[in-house]
């Protein structure tokens, strides 16, 4: 059994599908079966150490991660993935935050039928702004791999 090597955070409606697609053609890089976001240090870390060591216990090699953008955004990822993986290479992707809002503006006409403008969304959801706010989010973060370990966690 054994963790993965990197991970890939990132903000939602950023880009992170298509790091994704990108990286698993490549024949030495391995992911979960059939899922791109895993969510294991953020919704289902109860489930325990062995749940997630299992789902990569089919990579053959050094290169194995998974793709969550939600761990940029949540609380307690940063000391939760310190805690089980301290060597672990983080891939962060960011979007322009308003690029990446409106974005998410789409997703919401598209998939719950959202009828205001760009300026209600902004003004009635608080998600859209807060999401937007890297520094807040990044910051975490640095307190784990980049101020407790060598610098050579992130690759940007």
């Amino acid at each position: 059994m054994s963790v993965p090597n990197f991970l890939g955070i990132g903000v939602q409606r950023g880009g992170t599908t298509w790091l994704y697609e990108k990286l698993k053609q490549h024949s030495q890089v391995c992911f979960p079966k059939h899922r791109k976001e895993v969510h294991y240090f953020d919704r289902y870390y109860e489930r325990g150490k062995s749940w997630y060591k299992d789902i990569f216990k089919h990579c053959k090699g050094n290169c194995k991660g998974e793709i969550t953008p939600d761990y940029f955004h949540e609380d307690e990822c940063p000391e939760r993935i310190y805690r089980l993986i301290p060597d672990v290479k983080i891939i962060l992707v960011l979007r322009n935050p308003i690029d990446r809002a409106y974005s998410h503006f789409k997703k919401e006409i598209r998939d719950y039928s959202y009828e205001g403008s760009f300026a209600d969304f902004m003004s009635d959801k608080q998600g859209p702004v807060e999401r937007g706010l890297y520094y807040k989010q990044i910051k975490r973060y640095l307190q784990y791999f980049l101020m407790k370990a060598n610098n050579d966690h992130f690759l940007f």
